[in-house]
């Protein structure tokens, strides 16, 4: 009995540990999402100069669509986009700081000229591709980490309680 008990301990915390691995690949995936549509914003309000409804209306990303982020900005209800953007932004798994930029970004969206919105869109975009640039080389890296400290502590507890 002891032994299916450290064993399923040892599971549970594996487990805690996957969990928050995917948490760190889900966030990785919307913020490479969130620079595909700057870069896809950009495009579209510069050559073809479309509405912000018609640029979210035709981007598609799994990772954006499945946290609820483009169907929030894609469901209007008489709201002005930047606030329909902060209400989306709260919906993503990214850090803190990257919530800060995104808000910064979408709190003009909507409201200012052409010239300002792009050049705000492409600062907002250099910002989050920096902090990808940071994120990626170690990701893989992090998430094994965490998967295998979270089996060593769950082993840890149950030699203690065995």
């Amino acid at each position: 009995m002891r032994i299916a008990g450290a064993l399923l301990i040892v599971c549970m915390c594996y487990y805690i540990g996957c969990s928050l691995s995917n948490a760190e690949q889900k966030a990785f995936l919307q913020l490479s999402g969130l620079i595909r549509l700057l870069d896809f914003m950009l495009q579209r309000i510069t050559y073809s100069r479309d509405s912000l409804g018609n640029v979210f209306a035709d981007f598609s990303d799994p990772a954006l669509e499945q946290c609820g982020f483009l169907s929030t900005l894609n469901n209007p209800m008489g709201e002005p986009y930047n606030v329909l953007w902060n209400k989306a932004v709260g919906l993503l798994a990214v850090s803190e700081s990257i919530k800060k930029e995104l808000n910064i970004f979408g709190a003009q969206l909507g409201k200012t000229d052409f010239v300002t919105q792009k050049e705000r869109a492409e600062m907002c975009r250099n910002i989050l591709v920096a902090r990808k640039n940071e994120l990626e080389p170690g990701l893989e890296k992090r998430r094994k980490s965490i998967r295998a400290l979270g089996g060593l502590i769950g082993a840890m507890i149950a030699i203690i309680l065995l």
